[in-house]
């Protein structure tokens, strides 16, 4: 089994918990309103620009950077409150980041059937994190690391731990009160 397949099957719970989680699978139905929208997307940055930061510090995986999630979220919301992203996520190592980076790159594989249904919903209002789409060269980039990196149980772990914890924040910033979302909470 390969790394990437393994890590999908040892996350996918957490994975799984954001389809059901109260307000983030109002994306693919009809109770969707713009203020819900609007705290989801702030949500989303929040955790994406805390990961963005960690890995900067770092100096690691610079080929897989967020910046093109952050622009689209940026474009979306507009720019993140200054500090307000630090806590969300907590990496101790260059591993525990990898496996954070590909639940956020690999988030973007599905969200075309949300953007068509935002399209839909939501025509007026701005969908570029939605419909940014996933850049499949970065992909193979990210899964051939991914399988480099993944070469001990030790590492393998540590891949888990850091995308369980960009699961578990995402869930945690987009609170079923669509109000816990926003900046300063």
């Amino acid at each position: 089994m390969s790394v990437r397949a393994w890590l999908a099957a040892e996350t996918q719970d957490a994975h799984q918990a954001l389809h059901r989680h109260p307000h983030l699978r109002r994306l693919l139905d009809n109770s969707l309103d713009a203020a819900a929208y609007r705290a989801i997307l702030q949500g989303f940055q929040r955790v994406f620009v805390a990961l963005e930061r960690q890995r900067a510090a770092r100096s690691c995986w610079p080929q897989l950077a967020l910046s093109r999630h952050c622009h689209a979220l940026a474009r979306d919301v507009g720019p993140p409150a200054s500090g307000h992203a630090w806590g969300l996520v907590d990496f101790e190592d260059a591993s525990q980041v990898l496996g954070a980076l590909y639940a956020a790159h690999g988030a973007q594989f599905g969200a075309s059937v949300i953007a068509k249904k935002l399209r839909r919903s939501l025509p007026t209002l701005p969908h570029h994190y939605f419909t940014m789409g996933g850049n499949t060269a970065l992909w193979s980039d990210l899964t051939a690391q991914l399988e480099t990196q993944g070469s001990d149980t030790f590492r393998q772990d540590q891949l888990a731990l850091g995308a369980r914890q960009v699961f578990t924040a995402i869930g945690a910033v987009c609170a079923e009160d669509p109000e816990m979302c926003q900046v300063g909470t």
